[in-house]
């Protein structure tokens, strides 16, 4: 700043105890990083000897800590087939999830108007569909006899 007078306990303060604390001075071991935990203070987090960790912000503090992602709050996007999830982001109320290759899946849309189509999958079809019933589409014909 102009006009400022640079003194030995400013310097001390700059210099000297700033200097004191480094890096490499509270770097203990292979893989920790450093992180600030406040204005101006270094912190030390010590790697995390389990296997597939990831660096995260949780908590009250909101210091950096090792964790596994939580599929509820960790993920974003549409969850991959491979890992359990469906890769589709959005659905409505009465569609209809099947396997439309060995690791894929597709969504087919409720039905329409009018009301009453049923799910078939026809011979040779690649995919379900929704039909109105017929004779031999959807629908058997049961005939009871009495006696």
């Amino acid at each position: 700043m102009t006009g400022e007078v640079v003194t030995a306990a400013l310097m001390n303060e700059q210099i000297k105890d700033n200097g004191l604390l480094t890096a490499p001075a509270i770097m203990t071991g292979q893989g920790d990083l450093i992180y600030g935990s406040a204005a101006n203070t270094p912190a030390r987090l010590a790697k995390d000897t389990n296997a597939t960790r990831s660096l995260t912000n949780t908590g009250t503090n909101n210091n950096p800590a090792w964790a596994q992602v939580a599929l509820t709050s960790g993920v974003s996007g549409a969850l991959p087939v491979a890992n359990g999830g469906t890769n589709l982001s959005s659905y409505a109320v009465g569609d209809v999830i099947y396997a439309s290759g060995t690791t894929a899946l597709s969504k087919l849309n409720k039905p329409g108007s009018p009301a009453g189509e049923v799910l078939t999958f026809a011979s040779g079809a690649s995919a379900p569909s929704w039909v109105a019933p017929s004779a031999g589409v959807g629908i058997g014909l049961v005939i009871a006899l009495g006696g």
